[in-house]
């Protein structure tokens, strides 16, 4: 028997059989294999950030997740040394406010950013990227966004 990918509908779950087949017939059916349609998300968009009082507001559209669930987003910020970091202390992506919600953004304090590792000094591009995550893998990086 040959199958083909076409028809598959992700998120969704299906049930597979197999024979084997000789000369002298099939052999009895092997038990039943359930499998999700899934895979990792695809890329984010670009983050935008925004600055609001003393305050760095990182904003993004979720991905669309590929069968199963986001469970996160990793964002990595660039520091002075034009070297990007992820800090989850910084930037929480795995809240249930971030994934859950569907309000995809990081509120720091433009203080973390003009301190070390960061180190960047006010009026600097605050550039960053985002990374989602679901159980089957990490989507490949965002563009980086400012």
């Amino acid at each position: 028997m040959s199958y083909t990918a076409q028809g598959l509908v992700t998120g969704e779950t299906y049930s597979f059989k197999v024979q084997a087949q000789n000369g002298f017939g099939y052999s009895e059916s092997s038990d039943p294999v359930t499998i999700l349609c899934a895979t990792k998300p695809i890329t984010p968009v670009a983050p935008v950030t925004s600055v609001l009082a003393d305050k760095a507001i990182i904003t993004w559209t979720a991905p669309y997740a590929n069968g199963t669930p986001i469970k996160g987003y990793n964002i990595y910020i660039r520091k002075a040394d034009l070297t990007y970091v992820f800090d989850n202390s910084v930037c929480d992506g795995t809240t249930s406010a971030v994934v859950l919600t569907g309000v995809t953004k990081c509120t720091l304090p433009l203080s973390t950013l003009t301190a070390a590792p960061y180190s960047l000094l006010l009026g600097y591009k605050i550039s960053s990227y985002v990374v989602a995550y679901n159980d089957y893998g990490l989507s490949l990086d965002s563009p980086i966004g400012s």
